[in-house]
């Protein structure tokens, strides 16, 4: 939840709630070619994942903080874990679910 900031940002500035149109823009953290059938496809399957088969409204925020979170840093997170894995020494990765996902 710590996208609410974000959420808070947008409200502030805008006076209207994140509304969550573009999935191609969480796409820069994976190695996918923008623009391409590939990157489409993704941005639809994180469409989905976030909001399940509901078209994004800016009367529910939960889905768009989730991603902004998700986006900004549970996979920065992840990526680290994965290169600090290619060194000798264990890694130990701690996931605390927050319980608010859909």
């Amino acid at each position: 939840m710590e996208s609410l900031l974000y959420e808070s940002a947008a409200l502030a500035s805008t006076g209207q709630s994140v509304l969550i149109k573009d999935f191609t823009a969480f796409l820069p953290h994976l190695e996918i070619t923008p623009y391409s059938e590939e990157a489409s496809a993704v941005a639809q399957k994180i469409k989905e994942f976030s909001y399940s088969n509901t078209e994004p409204t800016r009367d529910d925020i939960i889905p768009a903080v989730n991603l902004c979170t998700d986006f900004l840093f549970d996979f920065p997170a992840y990526r680290a874990v994965l290169e600090h894995t290619k060194g000798h020494a264990d890694v130990y990765f701690y996931y605390f679910p927050s319980g608010h996902r859909n």
